[in-house]
């Protein structure tokens, strides 16, 4: 058997040209059923072939339509058809959903950065704690026991605000007051002392710069006392008087008064310095003895004999 006539009929490309030579080559007397296997074949391979083609330009033209509406359909949806929520602000606003993701990932971190520096409260007063400038130093001395520093901590932790911005600001605040002037030296004894004693104790000791202003700051002292214990000043009066002696300058001013009052009254102050004559022959040495008297305490006649004196001696 020739099983060439079969094989064009399985070929690849499914012309079915094979039919055509089978014809061809009949034998006569058969070649009317071989034409028309060869006639068949060809049309069979046409139509196979047909199918084939018609197969893949159907399968083509359906992939090609199905992806025209696909690519359509993403162009209409980047062109208008994503829409931004309307609680978003506008600078977080994308083209498309990605884009609008990243801009506010990125706005979020760097929101988040930002809290992250944000100073941190103090949890008590303690935190915060103030250390002068080398400016104002000199001018605040000791702060430990300062009532201001214990209520500026108070209100630090009030405001909320950190310990460090505190310290920084106390710092630059108390700087600017010293150079401005505004701050006055803290109190010194010693200084008042030295300045008291004068510049011929100047290389003198302390002990002995206060030996030498002792006789001064007694008298100044007894004087106020004596103005106390006749009536003359109240208890507030003779308090502010008595600490113009912590000072080298209240202590003069006290000392001159004291001085003025005894050799020329109250009286003789009041007329421009004219003295007036001290009344009994009362002393100023006299008065100071009887207002040491145990009775100017304990007997009411002897305490108010002694400051009528008293009123009389100073007008």
């Amino acid at each position: 058997m020739n099983f060439a006539r079969l094989q064009p009929v399985f070929a690849p490309d499914g012309a079915g040209g094979g039919g055509a030579s089978g014809a061809a080559s009949a034998p006569s007397g058969g070649g009317a059923l071989s034409a028309a296997g060869g006639a068949g074949g060809a049309a069979a391979g046409s139509a196979a072939a047909g199918a084939a083609a018609g197969a893949a330009g159907a399968g083509g033209s359906g992939v090609a339509a199905a992806g025209g509406p696909i690519g359509a359909g993403g162009a209409a949806e980047g062109s208008g058809g994503w829409k931004a929520p309307d609680f978003l602000p506008e600078h977080l606003r994308g083209a498309d959903p990605l884009e609008t993701l990243s801009k506010t990932a990125s706005d979020w971190k760097a929101m988040r950065d930002r809290v992250a520096s944000m100073p941190t409260p103090g949890k008590a007063e303690a935190d915060y704690v103030f250390k002068p400038g080398e400016k104002a130093a000199p001018f605040l001395g000791n702060l430990a026991n300062d009532p201001a520093v214990a209520v500026a901590q108070k209100a630090a932790l009030a405001a909320k605000l950190s310990p460090q911005q505190f310290g920084e600001f106390t710092t630059a605040f108390y700087d600017m007051l010293a150079e401005s002037g505004t701050l006055a030296k803290p109190y010194s004894a010693a200084e008042e002392v030295a300045k008291l004693a004068g510049p011929e104790h100047r290389f003198s000791t302390l002990e002995q710069q206060q030996a030498a202003i002792a006789p001064m700051l007694n008298e100044a002292f007894e004087f106020v006392q004596g103005l106390r214990r006749t009536n003359v000043l109240d208890d507030g009066a003779r308090d502010a008087l008595l600490r113009q002696l912590d000072t080298a300058d209240g202590a003069r001013l006290v000392s001159s008064l004291a001085k003025a009052f005894s050799a020329q009254g109250a009286r003789g102050l009041a007329l421009g310095g004219q003295a007036q004559p001290a009344g009994g022959g009362v002393s100023k040495d006299g008065l100071r003895a009887a207002m040491r008297d145990p009775r100017f305490d304990s007997d009411p006649a002897y305490r108010a004999k002694v400051q009528a004196d008293y009123r009389n001696f100073y007008g």
